[in-house]
């Protein structure tokens, strides 16, 4: 991307830094959540990120520690159940104290 002309007109700051992991649990279908899903149709995912600051102006930023989204691998399609509500909720913090 960087060899891109657009690159150019990208802000560089904040530097933002994500993840996705698989949530433990697909081998008995995410039993341990008290669901009953169809076997071997969903994955579930947890999404993290952060962002690096280096200046001094005040910005509102997040962080996101585990917020949840399941993929169906049948229709190819992503969501995040009600069952995940509390734990999203959670998983979206302000990075420091007033920033939202």
């Amino acid at each position: 991307m960087k060899t891109h002309p657009d690159w150019r007109k990208i802000a560089k700051e904040p530097e933002y830094h994500e993840s996705a992991d698989l949530l433990e649990g697909l081998e008995e279908n995410y039993r341990w959540l008290g669901v009953d899903w169809p076997a071997n149709r969903y994955i579930l995912i947890t999404l993290s990120g952060d962002a690096d600051i280096k200046s001094r102006k005040p910005m509102q930023t997040v962080v996101v520690h585990g917020w949840r989204c399941r993929y169906d691998l049948q229709t190819g399609k992503f969501d995040a159940p009600a069952l995940f509500s509390d734990n999203n909720a959670k998983a979206v913090v302000p990075e420091r104290p007033g920033a939202f």
